[in-house]
């Protein structure tokens, strides 16, 4: 029979006779082997073909380094709060470390060569992980995904179906080693979307320099991850990716596929904050709106978190921001275009009023893009207004939703979790302002009984023409306050970021369908990689991927198959 290696035989004394070693590649295991002699002992030897599987982490998931400091590494939990969590770090230090004095893609780096950190999945009998890119992603998340892949028995039986009784023979086929790929998670996907597809060419390169067989890779993906993913994928803007043909299949988990309403709602009022585990962990991501949008407004990747104009909330409306006004009026948005009708509101004079255009159901206040104050460095004069900053990294994000869409590659798994408060659509209160006149030092003051806040929630002091304003007007009974939705607000419908729309949104496109979706039941975004069900659906993904490999090769037929 032909290989790709050239058979050999030795002849080594071996009890009642010889050993014959037979060289084949893996594909020639479904099909006879010849053999020309008697009274020799048989022994096949397979030369197996490498897929490796590459994780792709989610939003803040990477390591990231300015230089060569460390400046965003959740794994080390007290660097970061003492980084981020204390009232020193202001939000003009915060995005000083993040952002610098206006997004620069090059401005943060991926932290993989940190050799103390590096010490946590450090293994004698694989020492390469650290080549592999695990030292650039959050261990406390996902590294129980990396080493329960990565030490995986393939050849464990499944059950007795003939499909499955192939699928037992992955790992006489097939080796998985397990990479690991992050990323600047403030740069654009589209950006990032590119390195990976580099990344993946690099990796099959390597090992068929090696002299291994390598034709594919497999994706696995958290959140904005598979934002990336898709991107490197990406068919119909081959400027995007082109690493479709080298990718044999894509696995998803809780992917913000069309954005999230979450991404709005903390711009306005900080990180959510429902027990003594998030509260902390809002003081490190960020605790107020002013927080959140120095960082989010200035960072192309944070804005396409955002809905999409394909965005549909849990209850089938493509309107998912709705505004009650004093005086009964309902206004929900976007009619058609998120960018224009919400996102890109900013300061301008209305040419038809000649009145500030500024209504308080904007995603951003200008004033929060670029703070300022002693601790930080102060801005240089020859740096973009911050409006222009913002609206050029939006137009980035805008650039990439329309590129995107809806597409995925053609052999792709998913699953979302379900039953958790999450917000899926944005809910406005348009309140009178109530208030007290109080004497001090011989004058009366207005006293409101509610006052602005963006830590936690999102209370604003409007006029009576919808705009927002810093402070209750000199004629108080022209004030009025409009209240965003409270995340109590939010029973279930998602995994407390993601809401099910969203998480379930990529169905079909281009004549493809998603494989097989599933969903998980009160599983917290941040930990689905963590807990059982999320590891084993990527396991049994894998053994499909792998099956369709093998029903590949042998149709194709021997060498053709492996090369």
């Amino acid at each position: 029979m032909t290989s790709i290696w050239k058979k050999t035989v030795s002849n080594k004394g071996a009890g009642m006779g010889f050993i014959k070693y037979i060289d084949i590649d893996w594909p020639d295991l479904f099909r006879p082997i010849l053999t020309s002699k008697t009274n020799f002992f048989n022994r096949i030897r397979v030369r197996r073909e490498v897929i490796p599987i590459i994780f792709v982490p989610g939003a803040m998931g990477s390591r990231l380094k300015h230089g060569k400091k460390v400046v965003w590494d959740p794994d080390d939990r007290v660097g970061m709060f003492n980084r981020y969590g204390r009232k020193k770090c202001t939000p003009a230090k915060r995005k000083e470390l993040l952002i610098g004095p206006q997004f620069d893609p090059e401005w943060l780096q991926v932290s993989e060569d940190d050799a103390k950190h590096n010490q946590k999945f450090f293994s004698m009998t694989d020492p390469w992980r650290d080549h592999r890119g695990w030292g650039g992603v959050l261990w406390t998340y996902y590294g129980e995904l990396l080493e329960e892949l990565q030490n995986y028995n393939w050849n464990k039986p499944v059950s007795s179906g003939d499909k499955d009784k192939k699928k037992e023979l992955a790992g006489k086929c097939f080796e998985f080693p397990v990479h690991a790929f992050g990323y600047n998670w403030t740069d654009s996907c589209a950006n990032s979307g590119k390195k990976l597809a580099k990344k993946i060419d690099e990796i099959i390169k390597g090992y068929k320099a090696k002299g291994r067989l390598c034709k594919h890779v497999i994706l696995v993906t958290h959140s904005m991850g598979g934002l990336v993913a898709r991107s490197a994928c990406c068919i119909k803007h081959q400027q995007i990716g082109k690493a479709q043909d080298n990718v044999l299949g894509v696995i998803h988990g809780v992917q913000p596929a069309v954005g999230a309403a979450a991404a709005y709602w903390r711009m306005k009022a900080g990180f959510e904050r429902t027990g003594i585990v998030s509260t902390i962990s809002a003081w490190v991501l960020g605790a107020s709106g002013e927080e959140v949008t120095c960082l989010l407004g200035n960072a192309p990747g944070g804005l396409e978190l955002l809905p999409t104009k394909d965005y549909i909330a849990n209850d089938g409306s493509k309107q998912w921001l709705h505004v009650t006004l004093k005086n009964g009026k309902q206004i929900s948005l976007p009619k058609s275009d998120p960018y224009t009708e919400i996102y890109r509101i900013g300061e301008q004079t209305n040419m038809i009023t000649n009145k500030l255009d500024a209504p308080f159901w904007r995603l951003v206040n200008p004033e929060w893009l670029d703070p300022t104050d002693t601790g930080a460095k102060r801005r240089k004069s020859n740096i973009t207004d911050p409006w222009v900053e913002y609206v050029t990294c939006l137009s980035l994000a805008e650039k990439f939703h329309k590129n995107l869409r809806t597409q995925f590659h053609k052999s792709t798994y998913q699953f979302y979790s379900d039953g958790l408060g999450t917000v899926d659509k944005i809910n406005f209160k348009h309140e009178e302002f109530f208030y007290r006149k109080q004497p001090t030092l011989g004058v009366e003051i207005v006293v409101p009984s509610r006052v602005v806040s963006s830590r936690g929630k999102s209370i604003m002091y409007t006029d009576i023409y919808n705009q927002e304003i810093t402070a209750p007007l000199s004629e108080p009974h022209k004030t009025l306050v409009a209240s965003m939705s409270s995340i109590d607000d939010y029973r279930e419908g998602g995994d407390g970021t993601v809401p099910n729309c969203s998480g379930s949104a990529l169905k079909e496109c281009d004549g493809s369908k998603i494989l097989f979706t599933s969903k998980f039941n009160k599983i917290e975004h941040q930990e689905v990689y963590n807990e059982r069900k999320g590891k084993d659906f990527v396991i049994k993904a894998v053994r499909n991927f792998a099956l369709k490999r093998i029903e590949e090769g042998i149709k194709e037929g021997g060498v053709g198959a492996a090369n």
